[in-house]
């Protein structure tokens, strides 16, 4: 039996949202790169994929080098709540991935950092939001 087709008026419509969707979070990242820029922060990648998961952004500092979840939410609640176990594994598998290639990371200090976007008001860095094991 042949499942009914949906009409092209709705997939039209969803394709629609999820071009916005793209943009929107687009947009956060650059907020977010332009944040870290001002805050001495050097930006390694930007939407790094892999099989595992995707980072939105990698920094580095000193001897540090963050793993960046961006997220534009109503408010910051809303965007911190958004970062749930299960996107915190794929982003921590994604990391592993991205440490395998680079071997000048060895002593440095790795950590996974969040920047929130809230509808009304200034991004807000969250620095060290949630731990995971890389080597």
């Amino acid at each position: 039996m042949q499942e009914p087709q949906k009409s092209p008026r709705a997939t039209k419509s969803n394709l629609l949202k999820k071009q916005a969707a793209y943009r929107k979070g687009l947009q956060a990242e650059l907020k977010a790169e332009m944040l870290l820029r001002q805050a001495g922060w050097q930006i390694l990648e930007r939407r790094y994929k892999t099989k595992q998961g995707e980072i939105d952004l990698i920094a580095e500092q000193d001897q540090t080098i963050v793993f960046v979840e961006v997220k534009a939410r109503r408010g910051v609640d809303d965007g911190l709540y958004a970062i749930t176990q299960r996107s915190q594994r794929r982003i921590a598998n994604a990391a592993r991935e991205w440490v395998s290639h680079h071997n000048d990371v060895v002593g440095k200090t790795l950590r996974f950092d969040a920047v929130i976007l809230p509808k009304h008001g200034e991004a807000q860095h969250f620095p060290n939001l949630f731990e995971a094991e890389i080597f």
